[in-house]
């Protein structure tokens, strides 16, 4: 395996050095980032997101940023650094660099070891790092950086809070030989609670043992996943897996000490967050490229850790949330109904808003209609009254003065034509008849502009009269059958019946050229009922009320005035029927 890996480093040296370098042609900064594993692994992912944005942001200058990754998990056997070391200082020769960062302690050891041979008086900043591997290495000349503290201890005393009654603690890393960073943390860990918990020892093992073995953990215990990069037989795996593997399997519930593991099985922690690795390196970074010498710069200590769960998980394991720290935060929590459906809720809001404003508005518009129809019906009453008032004023006129002169100017033409000398003059004799036809006549447009009977015989019987006077002067049959007893009828609904009844005799005999005309006067416990029925040509109902006869609305107003409703049933050729009913106040007898 070493042998191949040199073979490898070799050829690669070979093709870089043949490779020309275009190194005087950029003008702005160069910085070299080192890694210990893996670019595509989510942990250096959002760690190289953020550094990148932090630094074009905060330089004066364009930057080209160069990655490298040990992948020492992999690739880290007897010999692995030295010919890396070479590797590197061929791949960068003759190209200018401004700056070496190392994120992380593996890749601070290694950045440390070779800058002054590779990179002599080029400023070291770095990230990721803790206490104890800058103590160990001490602070180099023209460095400076970020200490931070693995949040391993913190996440196991919070499960311990939230599991009281764990006695057994599971740890899971990679094999103690190649992953140094996996028996740090196991030995910190073992060291800090070895003395109040079983410590089961799971590291270093092929990953089926461990899944099978996590399976049969005793109760009331608890496993922690340090850093897992590949297992005791060399099989490649990322930490997310290797979560989510623990979590299918496991009797017991799982923790990290890595924000990207959320999500992939593991309760939560207190966990570290890459991105806060970036942004602090790419701040320090972006200052020693704006000028700043990096040894004028404090070594800071930052906290890169967040309290943060799996709403999911917390769930699985009976952990409420009340029992958390201030300040966690709680992930892939379902969605609320308005988080889920906000546009559909804003947009069904919308339409009710709108149909409510509609409907409000069609109200308003349907209390104004009836506020006009209102008024339109009083308004329609009053003229009703006043051209009744006008008629009754105009037949009494005839009636009284014209009528009444008439008749005696035909009483004095008789009474003159009798005295004549020499017998009566056929001229005087004439003018007779026609003035008492005339005083007749007016009598008749009396009674039609005002029927006075109804004052004085009432309705049926004016009904009666009226029908017989038009069959008389139509020569047609006009039957009318009226009440059998007497019945007490307002005046108003006595007057707009025989109004209804009018209308419709005279529409029969001049439209409709009816030679028979039944009049019925009905009455039950509700009220009055009026039918005028002929047998004339008809016609189409709809069309005359679309044409705006008067007559059809005349009737239909009167009616409505009084409370009443009127039909009409007829067709061309079918005759015509009139049907008034009208509700009576009460409905008595009067003898």
């Amino acid at each position: 395996m070493r042998l191949k890996a040199v073979f490898v480093m070799t050829g690669l040296v070979v093709l870089c050095a043949a490779a020309p370098s275009s190194a005087t042609e950029w003008q702005g900064r160069s910085v070299l980032v080192i890694e210990a594993d893996r670019p595509e692994l989510p942990l250096y992912v959002a760690a190289n997101e953020a550094f990148r944005a932090t630094v074009r942001d905060a330089s004066r200058q364009p930057v080209e940023v160069f990655l490298e990754s040990l992948d020492m998990a992999r690739f880290g056997q007897e010999g692995y650094l030295e010919e890396f070391e070479k590797w590197v200082g061929t791949k960068y020769r003759g190209r200018r660099m401004d700056a070496v960062v190392a994120l992380g302690p593996v890749a601070y050891r290694a950045a440390v070891r070779w800058r002054d041979k590779l990179w002599p008086g080029v400023p070291l900043v770095f990230g990721g790092v803790d206490r104890g591997t800058f103590e160990a290495l001490g602070r180099v000349p023209g460095s400076t950086g970020a200490l931070i503290e693995f949040g391993h201890l913190n996440s196991i005393r919070m499960a311990l809070e939230l599991l009281p009654a764990t006695r057994h603690l599971a740890i899971v890393g990679g094999p103690p030989d190649r992953d140094l960073h996996a028996k740090f943390l196991g030995s910190q860990i073992a060291a800090a609670f070895g003395g109040r918990l079983e410590i089961i020892e799971l590291s270093g093992l092929p990953m089926t043992e461990i899944v099978d073995r996590a399976k049969k953990l005793p109760g009331h215990s608890i496993v922690i996943v340090t850093s897992f990069s590949v297992d005791g037989t060399g099989r490649v795996f990322t930490g997310q897996e290797v979560c989510a593997l623990l979590a299918a399997a496991a009797n017991a519930p799982v923790f990290g000490i890595l924000r990207p593991y959320l999500g992939s099985g593991i309760v939560g922690g207190v966990l570290l967050d890459p991105a806060i690795v970036g942004r602090e390196a790419g701040s320090s970074a972006a200052r020693v490229l704006n000028g700043e010498p990096a040894a004028s710069i404090a070594i800071r200590e930052t906290d890169v850790n967040v309290r943060a769960f799996d709403w999911r998980r917390l769930r699985q394991w009976g952990i409420a949330e009340r029992q958390l720290p201030p300040g966690s935060i709680v992930e892939f929590r379902p969605p609320s109904l308005w988080q889920e459906h906000s546009v559909g809720i804003l947009a069904a809001a919308g339409a009710l808003f709108l149909q409510a404003a509609l409907i409000g508005t069609l109200l308003i518009e349907r209390r104004r209609r009836r506020a006009v129809n209102r008024e339109l019906h009083l308004l329609s009453g009053r003229l009703l009254t006043a051209q009744e008032d006008e008629r009754r004023r105009v037949a009494r006129e005839l009636h009284d003065d014209i009528s009444q002169r008439l008749a005696l100017l035909a009483i004095e033409a008789d009474t003159a034509n009798a005295r004549v000398d020499g017998g009566p003059d056929r001229r005087a004799e004439g003018a007779s008849p026609k003035l008492h036809a005339l005083a007749a006549d007016v009598h008749a447009i009396a009674q039609h502009l005002h029927p006075s009977r109804l004052e004085s015989i009432g309705l049926p019987a004016t009904l009666r009269a009226f029908c017989e006077e038009v069959g008389k002067r139509q020569r047609i049959r006009v039957a009318c059958r009226t009440l059998e007893r007497q019945v007490e009828v307002p005046a108003d609904i006595a007057l707009a019946l025989f109004r209804v009844a009018q209308e419709a005799v005279q529409n029969a005999v001049r439209h409709g050229g009816a030679k028979a005309i039944d009049v019925e006067l009905a009455a039950d416990g509700r009220g009055l009922a009026l039918t005028v029925a002929d047998d004339g040509r008809g016609f189409a109902v709809g069309g005359a009320e679309r044409g705006g006869g008067l007559g059809i609305a005349g009737m239909r107003e009167r009616l409505r005035h009084v409370g009443g409703r009127l039909r009409i049933d007829s067709r061309p050729g079918a005759g015509t029927t009139v049907v008034a009913k009208v509700p009576l106040p009460r409905a008595r007898d009067v003898g």
